[in-house]
């Protein structure tokens, strides 16, 4: 029984740091796509989940980060999402012009 135990703390432990690893990996994916700290910052909030049955609007519905800043002001809206895979690759965003929305927000902002 105690090896048992051993090993399902080892198995719990190896799965903590793979978690902590991809979300790291995926949060650095999200920072970089949106121009670093200080957009990040002025997305305000972010809640963050993992979506382990997957992303019905996407094809294929792949189980992937979900990062969603539910109230900005940096691109107009009220809400932003943003879709990452585990290993970092941005799959989508809501609203699907993000890009160029921050595109915009980077030009004018002096600190970039």
């Amino acid at each position: 029984m105690k090896q048992f135990l051993i090993v399902i703390v080892i198995l719990a432990v190896i799965a903590a740091a793979g978690t902590a690893a991809s979300y790291a990996v995926s949060a650095g994916a999200v920072a970089e796509f949106v121009g670093g700290e200080r957009a990040e910052e002025v997305l305000g909030h972010r809640e963050v989940r993992f979506a382990f049955s997957g992303i019905s609007q996407i094809p294929d519905s792949p189980r992937a980060w979900v990062f969603h800043y539910p109230s900005t002001d940096l691109v107009r809206l009220l809400d932003v999402t943003i879709y990452v895979t585990p290993k970092g690759q941005i799959l989508r965003t809501d609203p699907h012009n993000l890009e160029q929305r921050l595109l915009g927000y980077r030009a004018a902002d002096p600190t970039q």
